[in-house]
This record gives structure tokens, C-alpha cells and sequence, in this order.
């Protein structure tokens, strides 16, 4: 098992002036070992921080954007997933536009999903659906689904149940 890594005291004060939204938190429930919660900070200090470079038709613009953030299959496996689980579901915040939506467990294993809280160097905003965001790849480019503040591993996918991560999510 894995364990987190305490932050410097004295860099604290240092990160509250560059990450944005200090009190944010991203809950992994359901199906998992434990409930957890996690800041930026422990994302980005805990798990791999990596490159998720944007691909043509990226669907916040046709310019090539560089995301920055953690592997979510990184962060599953930290948490411990139940054999019972089936499906990945995501909530997002109220300023969010998706709502909540399902994955099959299976094609999550297969794909390369990011959670990124960085794009261009610069942190996300509040307009830009941060401070997270879920990079999910499609055909033509990553799907950014903004404000996501839960995921939840369940056997029953809720009523937006998306199949197929490719075709459904890149258009």
C-alpha cells in the first residue's frame, strides 16, 4: 500500500498563493477500499505529475494545448477498487455542464484518463471548469469534462451512462 507524502511546512504558504481554490477537494467513494479525499496539492505531490499534450480537434480549441495533472488509473489504484465494481461515475460541480456520467471499468483499464488541474502552464480557472477537470480521450482529441469534485465506483451506471469512451465522448 501506498503512502502519501506529508508536505513541507514551509511550502505551504508558498503553494496557497499559486493553486487556486485552497479548499477544494475531489472525494473518491463507492466501491473503493476507503472513501478518500484529496486537495491539488496531495494530487500533484502524491501521484506521477504528467504531460496530457492536446491533439488536433481538442474540443477547447483548434490550437494544441498542453494539460498538466495525474493518471486517474494512478489514483484508482491508490485507492483500492472492489472486483465488484463496474462503472467509474463522475460528478461534477454545479457550475459544471456534463452532470454526473458513467464509464465501464473495463474501458477505463484501456484507456489513458487524465485529471488535470493545469493547462498551458497555467492553472485552471473557474471558467475553464477547474480547478479539475477529467481529460478523456476520444477520436479526434481529449474530451475535457469540467468541475469534476467526485468519483464514485458503482455497479449500476447512473441514467448518462456513456459506453464506447471514443466515439460517444469526441463529438
Amino acid at each position: 500500500m501506498r503512502v502519501m507524502k506529508a508536505l513541507p511546512h514551509d511550502s505551504s504558504t508558498a503553494l496557497a498563493a499559486q493553486v487556486p481554490s485552497n479548499a477544494f477537494r475531489l472525494t473518491v467513494a463507492g466501491l473503493v477500499s476507503r472513501t478518500q479525499q484529496f486537495s491539488l496539492q496531495d494530487l500533484r505531490f502524491n501521484f506521477s505529475e504528467r504531460s496530457f499534450d492536446g491533439r488536433q480537434g481538442d474540443r477547447f480549441s483548434a490550437d494544441d494545448k498542453s494539460w498538466r495533472g495525474c493518471s486517474l488509473n494512478e489514483l484508482i489504484e491508490f485507492v483500492g477498487v472492489s472486483g465488484q465494481a463496474h462503472y467509474i461515475e463522475f460528478v461534477c460541480s454545479e457550475s459544471g455542464s456534463e452532470g454526473p456520467f458513467s464509464i465501464p471499468v473495463a474501458e477505463f483499464e484501456q484507456q489513458d484518463i487524465g485529471l488535470v488541474w493545469e493547462r498551458n502552464g497555467e492553472y485552471l480557472s473557474g471558467a475553464e471548469g477547474g480547478p479539475l477537470v477529467v481529460l478523456v480521450p476520444g477520436l479526434e482529441g481529449y474530451h475535457p469534462i469540467p468541475g469534476i469534485t467526485r468519483i464514485n465506483l458503482v455497479i449500476i451506471p447512473c441514467s448518462t451512462y456513456r459506453g464506447g469512451l471514443g466515439p460517444a465522448l469526441a463529438a
